[in-house]
């Protein structure tokens, strides 16, 4: 997740040092070079419904980064929310994740989705992450049976075909691909044909050329992936956010600089 507001919470809650979770939280902290970085960080308690979701904001307040998890805190969830530090740090703009981002809006909820790819990829370096990543995306390519169902919007399919297709095509191995090729694009296709539906139903004309410039800007996170520069990725953002024909220019352009400062 990208950066979000931190409103009426304390500045961290205290679990003993040895809890696995903190135990995996100060080893990837230091494995990723972040151990100068100011930081707290909140574990949830099963039923505390304290917060939304998981995620990173700087806390101006205390001057320090603050780190919510939302139970349960798998391994996964717990590297990735200190990827999102990293990856600043890698494009050499700590102002990457000090900005807001509107609260509740789908816009915002894509473009996470599509940060969190950036996430992923900038951690899959590391093999041991890599393992527990390959895992879940295997596993998804493998049993997630989607579908269309009224109740659920539109950004949800395009948040899960992003999530499916950057992460497949780009972050995976050739090796962990290999027998999965069919069932992916058979889940690529599955996800248009409700995409379609969807866009229908908003009276917003969406054909498949439409799909084919949108497939050719997500293949250019092949090259932009691995980017030093923080003005890459936002304009990523943008082109892929204008493709979808959901907002206009000028709203999207606001809602990333005051997300990402750009």
């Amino acid at each position: 997740m990208t950066p979000e507001k931190f409103k009426n919470i304390p500045l961290s809650k205290k679990i003993s040092d040895s809890d696995p979770r903190h135990v995996l939280f100060e080893k990837w902290r230091n494995r990723l070079g972040l151990q100068n970085q100011p930081m707290g960080v909140l574990y949830e308690g099963k039923g505390d419904n304290q917060f939304s979701k998981s995620g990173i904001a700087w806390h101006p307040h205390y001057n320090k980064w603050e780190i919510q998890y939302k139970y349960p805190q798998d391994d996964f969830i717990i590297i990735h929310e200190l990827g999102h530090l990293y990856l600043a740090l890698e494009l050499g703009d700590i102002g990457f994740l000090k900005h807001d981002l509107f609260e509740g809006n789908d816009l915002t909820v894509i473009v996470n989705v599509i940060n969190d790819q950036f996430v992923n990829y900038r951690l899959s370096k590391f093999g041991d992450f890599y393992e527990i990543l390959a895992k879940k995306a295997i596993d998804f390519v493998k049993n997630r049976r989607i579908n269309d169902k009224p109740e659920i919007s539109l950004s949800v399919y395009i948040r899960l075909y992003f999530q499916l297709y950057l992460q497949f095509n780009f972050i995976l191995n050739s090796k962990d691909k290999k027998g999965l090729e069919t069932i992916a694009k058979n889940h690529f296709k599955n996800i248009r044909g409700i995409l379609f539906k969807k866009y229908k139903a908003k009276n917003i004309k969406f054909f498949h050329q439409n799909f084919q410039k949108l497939d050719a800007q997500l293949n250019k996170f092949r090259v932009v992936k691995d980017t030093k520069n923080s003005q890459d990725v936002v304009t990523f953002f943008y082109d892929t956010l204008y493709l979808l024909k959901l907002w206009d220019p000028a709203f999207i352009k606001e809602i990333l600089k005051r997300g990402y400062g750009k």
